[in-house]
């Protein structure tokens, strides 16, 4: 898109000049990639993914000492939130 448009003010230029018609350019600058971006830090990856790890500990726990699974989902979604706060605090 950025090439057409560029030949087309070429040939639209080199026409004024041909006729005489004095124009001022500027010069164009093709805009540079910004190189790409990360979804999350490297910090808040371990912070979750130590959160994962406390929230499967804390289900395989809670189930394996006999209760039931969604007593084990709710304890490791509790472990999750208490891990994520508790890692977020002490890594730097």
């Amino acid at each position: 898109m950025a090439w057409g448009l560029l030949a087309y003010t070429s040939s639209i230029t080199s026409t004024l000049v041909r006729r005489g018609i004095p124009i001022h350019t500027r010069e164009l600058t093709v805009p540079q990639d910004n190189p790409p971006t990360t979804l999350l830090s490297q910090r808040a990856a371990v912070v979750l993914l130590l959160g994962i790890l406390a929230a499967v500990a804390a289900t395989a726990l809670t189930v394996l000492a006999g209760g039931a699974l969604a007593s084990g989902l709710l304890a490791g979604g509790g472990a999750f939130v208490a891990g994520v706060a508790f890692f977020n605090m002490i890594i730097a």
